[in-house]
C-alpha cells in the first residue's frame, strides 16, 4: 500500500495544477426538437439531456414494445437531426442514447485533483470526466494492466502523461517506473527521478521486459516464503516490496524488432504479474492484429480506445466499433476490467509546465519550494 499524500503536498499541488475556471454550455433546444420530430411516429421523445464539458447525450426512455433494432438502424437519421456525422447511438438498458460533440471545454489536471484522489493510498490514476461530467479514476491494482490505442493526434501520449503524473502525485517514492519511449523526447523529464528508468532503444526494451519476467519470479518466491498470496498481504506483514509500472509508448516498434520475444514477455507478465505488483500500460497507434495479438489482448482486460481510423481498429482494441466516431484530442472510450460496456471520457490536457514541474518536485523532494 502506498503512503497517503501529506496535507502540505496536497495544498502545493492544488496551487500548481491548472484548472478550467469557466465552462461553456451547449444549446440543445434545436437538436431536441429535431429528434422529437424523427421519433414522433414511434411514440417516443427525448426524456433527458446530459450536458457534459465536451459531450452532449440525448436520452430517450424506451417502452416495452419499442423496436430497438429499428431505432438503432436510424443512426444516419439521428446524425442529420443533431447535425453531427460522428454521433454515437447506443442502447443503455431501457434507454436509447445519442451522443454528439458538445461545448468546447478543456479539462485540466487541476479539475480532477480532488480530496478523494489526493488522499488515496492506492495507485489511482486520473482518467478525465465522463459524459455526465463526473470525475473518473482507475485503480491500477484492479486494472491491473492497460491497453491504449489511438491514431496519430488522438491524444495518446498526453493521456499517458496524465496517468504517470497521477501516480507520481500520490506515489512519488513508493513505486518504480519504467518508461519505454521510442521517440526519445516524449518522457525526458521523468529521467530526473531516481525510481524511474526511461529507455529509448527498442532492443534494450526487450531486455527490460525479460528482466521484468525474472523480477516477477523473484517476487513470487519471496511472497511464497512469507506465506502470503499477493503484494498487499506481503507488505501488510511489514515486508518491503514496491509496485513497478512499465509504460510502453509504442508497442509496434517492439513488435517489429523482436515480435516473438516481445509477445512472449508481455503475455507472461500480463498473465501472472498482477499479484506481485508489476503493471503494464501499453500504447500503440497501430492497433492491428500483428501488433495487438490475440494473446496480448486477451490478458489485458482494461482498455482505452482514443479516436481510431476505422471501425476495424476500434474492434481490435474494444471488441466493438465506436472509437472511429470520437472527436480526438483525448476523447476516448474506456472499458474497465470486468465491464461489458465502455464509458466515454474526456482526458485532461497536460501542459508542458506540469510535465516538467511534477517530476521535478518529486525528484527534489522539496515540493513547497518547487515552482513551474
Amino acid at each position: 500500500m502506498g503512503t497517503p499524500i501529506r496535507r502540505d503536498t496536497m495544498i502545493n499541488l492544488r496551487n500548481m495544477l491548472q484548472r478550467n475556471t469557466s465552462w461553456n454550455t451547449f444549446d440543445t433546444s434545436e437538436d431536441v426538437a429535431n429528434i422529437n420530430t424523427l421519433l414522433f411516429k414511434y411514440g417516443l421523445a427525448v426524456s433527458d439531456c446530459i450536458n457534459s464539458p465536451t459531450c452532449v447525450t440525448y436520452v430517450i426512455s424506451l417502452n416495452v414494445d419499442s423496436k430497438i433494432k429499428t431505432l438503432l438502424n436510424l443512426e444516419k437519421n439521428f446524425a442529420i437531426a443533431v447535425n453531427d456525422n460522428n454521433c454515437r447511438v447506443y442502447q443503455d438498458g431501457n434507454r436509447l442514447c445519442i451522443e454528439k460533440r458538445g461545448a468546447d471545454n478543456t479539462i485540466r489536471l487541476g479539475d480532477l485533483y480532488i480530496d478523494k484522489f489526493a488522499g488515496s493510498d492506492k495507485p489511482v490514476m486520473m482518467l478525465g470526466k465522463d459524459n455526465t461530467g463526473a470525475n473518473r479514476f482507475c485503480d491500477l491494482s484492479k486494472a491491473p494492466h492497460v491497453l491504449v490505442g489511438g491514431t496519430t493526434g488522438s491524444g495518446k501520449s498526453m493521456f499517458l502523461h496524465s496517468l504517470l503524473l497521477s501516480l507520481l502525485m500520490n506515489h512519488d517514492d513508493d513505486m518504480n517506473y519504467i518508461i519505454i519511449d521510442p521517440k526519445g523526447t516524449e518522457f525526458t523529464w521523468y529521467q530526473l527521478l531516481n525510481n524511474c528508468k526511461v529507455i529509448g532503444n527498442a532492443q534494450s526494451a526487450i531486455y527490460v521486459l525479460n528482466w521484468l519476467c525474472e523480477e516477477m519470479d523473484r517476487r513470487y518466491s519471496e511472497i511464497a516464503k512469507a506465506g502470503c498470496r499477493d503484494i498487499d498481504s506481503f507488505t501488510a506483514k511489514g515486508n518491503r516490496m514496491v509496485r513497478t509500472v512499465c509504460v510502453i509508448d509504442e508497442l509496434a516498434d517492439l513488435m517489429i524488432t523482436a515480435p516473438k520475444d516481445c509477445e512472449q514477455y508481455i503475455v507472461r507478465i500480463a498473465q501472472k504479474a498482477r499479484a506481485c505488483g508489476i503493471h503494464l500500460i501499453i500504447a500503440t497507434q497501430r492497433p492491428t492484429v500483428k501488433v495487438v495479438t490475440g494473446l496480448i489482448k486477451a490478458n489485458i482486460p482494461t482498455r482505452v480506445a482514443l479516436k481510431t481510423v476505422s471501425a476495424i481498429d476500434s474492434r481490435i482494441i474494444l471488441d466493438r466499433s465506436g472509437a472511429e466516431k470520437l472527436n480526438g484530442k483525448g476523447d476516448m472510450l474506456f472499458l474497465a476490467n470486468g465491464s461489458f460496456e465502455p464509458i466515454r471520457i474526456q482526458a485532461p490536457l497536460v501542459t508542458e509546465d506540469e510535465m516538467k514541474a511534477i517530476p521535478y518536485m518529486c525528484a527534489t523532494k522539496d515540493r513547497k519550494a518547487a515552482a513551474i
